[in-house]
């Protein structure tokens, strides 16, 4: 396989343009897409199709039939309308859609259909959402929601071509009671927009098979919140929790304060193509395991100032600008009680609980520009008995160039590790690096405007007991450090900035069908474009 320190690469005079073209379109021949056999849902077919629909207007009236012609007016009459499913029949399951017809579904309480509206005994009425041209649902920019704006309880579902705005409550919320042991499964997310909300713009708790598309996340978490200091909590864009097949792509996540997209105590998860930029925090692996990341542009704007760089916008401290990965084991329960960090799982009780540690991670030709660091790993919680451990680690074929930062700032590094605890109280706990590698990589930045910032640095507790094992080789530095693999090239000439790249996610990357099948067929891809 010709890789990229086999060929005549002369970088002096090269336009980074090209460097990234010939770097990312050298992709690995790599059955990563499908070792993990994510799952896609299955919505509106053979046992799931829909029968039933009910036409909503902002004009309607709630004595109408919920037809096209004579639409109801408010989500509650719309559910009511909708049958329940019969008993021995198709497991109790009947499936309506709610189409919204065009305008602003003005509303202080959101659309809510939960539990008791989804089960009656041993029927069931899952209730997909849809909207028809132009549909927006939420509050104003004067008057926002009190509540979260949208609660599905049902399976087999999806929710199309609606914009929510504007609420002190979370945008999508997805998951059954707290007390339901009871997954949701099989949710499709397509065309939804949410902008300005006070807490989370979707999130996804105890799902089985979700695909989230062409949707964007803008503005989560922050109104309302400009004067909240530090220490505060950290909301989501988008945030899968405790779920199963999760996959992400063609979306765009901006402005969180917090995390932009964050997988926690989730297994098999994928997120591509996807714009994520200008979060507190833009991608984050919370005790999640199997994931693959790919083929995402991350990326802070230059010039939008500080308050886009703190998670608590009250805070005055200089800043960086949002890393990029942050990879840890937090210990969190779902429904449980009294966490536990045992044999590189997050175990729980009352209930029973347990969710494997960081593990089988993959993170390849992502573009990163004007970042902190890039790539974070972090010790996570080490106040709860055991140990945790962050094992099986893949970041490769990447390009990042450009980092962003206020004066004053302490250093920071590209790639950092910090471990800085070993907590003899509580049973000894800490956190391990097991079998990480960092490779065939492009880091680059303004080594003169940030003198400060190294391109690794390890803050690891003098009595930690490891191990540390991460691996670095046959990538591309802007700038030697200690320690750095003999299989490491340093080219001081790199660029250490260019304009946001905006263009390039689709034109460096192969058609969905050629993805991770080799060098030529990228290629060939590449050049039909």
């Amino acid at each position: 396989m010709q890789n990229i320190f086999n060929l005549e690469f002369h970088l002096q005079g090269f336009h980074f343009r090209q460097i990234i073209l010939v770097f990312i379109s050298l992709i690995w021949s790599s059955p990563i897409h499908a070792q993990f056999d994510i799952q896609t849902p299955i919505i509106n077919s053979a046992a799931f199709a829909i029968t039933d629909t009910i036409y909503m207007d902002p004009n309607g009236e709630d004595t109408n039939t919920g037809t096209f012609e004579f639409p109801v007016k408010t989500f509650t009459a719309a559910v009511q309308k909708l049958p329940y499913g019969t008993a021995g029949v198709n497991g109790g399951n009947a499936y309506g859609l709610i189409m919204l017809k065009p305008g602003h579904y003005q509303t202080s309480t959101g659309f809510h259909q939960r539990v008791n509206h989804w089960q009656n005994g041993n029927v069931y009425r899952n209730v997909s959402l849809e909207g028809i041209g132009h549909v927006t649902i939420g509050g104003s920019r004067d008057n926002f929601s009190t509540e979260h704006l949208l609660i599905l309880s049902g399976d087999h579902i999806f929710i199309k071509n609606i914009n929510l705005q504007y609420s002190s409550g979370i945008g999508i919320l997805l998951g059954r009671s707290t007390n339901d042991p009871r997954h949701q499964n099989h949710i499709l997310i397509e065309n939804v927009k949410v902008d300005s909300v006070g807490s989370f713009s979707m999130l996804f708790r105890d799902i089985d098979t979700i695909l989230v598309r062409n949707c964007s996340s803008r503005y989560a978490a922050r109104p309302g919140y400009d004067t909240i200091a530090s220490p505060c909590q950290w909301p989501s864009g988008i945030k899968f929790f405790n779920c199963l097949d999760a996959t992400i792509h063609d979306c765009e996540i901006a402005y969180t304060r917090g995390e932009g997209l964050n997988f926690h105590n989730s297994q098999r998860g994928e997120a591509f193509r996807n714009l994520i930029h200008d979060n507190g925090l833009n991608v984050y692996n919370d005790n999640s395991s199997k994931l693959s990341i790919h083929h995402n542009l991350i990326f802070n704007t230059p010039d939008i100032g500080p308050t886009y760089w703190r998670n608590c916008p009250a805070d005055t401290h200089p800043a960086w600008s949002g890393a990029g990965f942050l990879i840890a084991n937090e210990g969190a329960c779902g429904e449980g009680n009294l966490p536990v960090f045992e044999n590189c799982v997050t175990k729980c009780i009352l209930p029973d609980e347990a969710y494997p540690n960081v593990d089988s991670m993959y993170v390849f030709n992502n573009i990163l520009q004007n970042i902190s660091e890039a790539f974070g790993f972090w010790q996570g919680r080490t106040d709860i008995i055991g140990v945790n451990c962050i094992r099986n680690v893949f970041i490769f074929n990447n390009t990042i160039i450009g980092v962003l930062g206020m004066e004053g700032t302490s250093s920071k590094a590209l790639v950092e590790l910090f471990f800085p605890d070993f907590n003899i109280l509580f049973g000894n706990g800490y956190s391990y690096m097991e079998n990480v590698h960092i490779s065939q990589n492009i880091f680059t930045y303004d080594t003169l405007e940030y003198s400060q910032v190294q391109p690794y640095r390890a803050v690891i507790n003098n009595l930690h007991p490891g191990p540390m094992d991460i691996n670095f080789h046959e990538n591309v530095w802007v700038k030697s450090y200690a320690g750095m693999s003999d299989s490491d090239i340093v080219r001081n000439n790199l660029p250490g900035k260019t304009y946001l790249l905006l263009d390039s996610l689709s034109s460096i990357l192969p058609c969905d069908e050629e993805s991770g099948m080799g060098f030529f067929r990228a290629k060939k891809c590449i050049a039909e474009r």
